[in-house]
């Protein structure tokens, strides 16, 4: 199934929004068919299209590109099982502005109110982006401390076993205290990829809606 290079970007954002199209649920699960999920507090249905609000507009997603989309309750919360959970805080703000003046790609002229408001959620994304590039440098730090631990481990995995004076005993302790070292350190190097992978989806949807949000001071 053929899928948007933006809306894939859109698609791994993080997205938490206010109030469901059903009274009583408290937000709904959006599966997508990559295998993630969207948390969205409300949605609606635009034809061949789902639609929700992001800090920066309305955005909306192909009814391809989804597999199923689940209520839940406030005593029923969401699992991730193994799939990757996304959400992003939630302007209010957001939903009441762009309600009040239609599409966000509207050509007419911004009052100052709005100017003033699109501003600042201009200065959030900025500060988002800051944030996610930091937490990315830490990512990389924390792969490169653990891919460097594998190695060495490996190196005296190979010591160990090429000791001539240790008895079977010995050997076998050290062999298995080293495996286990080994074992550690790929699983923080996988989790490291995880979040980087993730921080580099956020980064990209952050520049999307900073683009967007300056596109509409123009």
């Amino acid at each position: 199934m053929k899928t948007n290079g933006v809306l894939l970007i859109i698609l791994s954002a993080v997205i938490t929004l206010h109030v469901s199209r059903v009274a009583f649920a408290e937000h709904f699960i959006i599966k997508l068919t990559n295998g993630k999920e969207i948390v969205v507090n409300k949605y609606w249905d635009e034809g061949n299209t789902i639609r929700f609000y992001t800090d920066g507009g309305s955005v909306g997603i192909p009814k391809e590109n989804i597999q199923d989309i689940v209520s839940q309750t406030a005593d029923a919360p969401a699992k991730a099982a193994g799939k990757q959970i996304i959400s992003l805080p939630y302007n209010a703000a957001a939903e009441q502005d762009l309600t009040a003046e239609g599409s966000p790609a509207t050509s007419e002229k911004q009052t100052e109110k709005e100017q003033r408001a699109i501003k600042e959620k201009i200065e959030i994304a900025k500060s988002n982006t800051a944030t996610l590039t930091e937490r990315k440098k830490k990512f990389e730090s924390q792969r490169t401390t653990a891919f460097d631990a594998k190695l060495k481990a490996e190196a005296q995995l190979e010591k160990v076993r090429a000791a001539p004076y240790m008895t079977t005993a010995d050997r076998k302790q050290a062999e298995e205290s080293e495996q286990r070292k080994i074992i550690d350190a790929e699983t923080q190097i996988k989790d490291a990829d995880q979040a980087l992978a993730n921080a580099e989806e956020m980064l990209a949807e952050q520049e999307l809606l900073l683009n967007n949000l300056e596109d509409r001071l123009r």
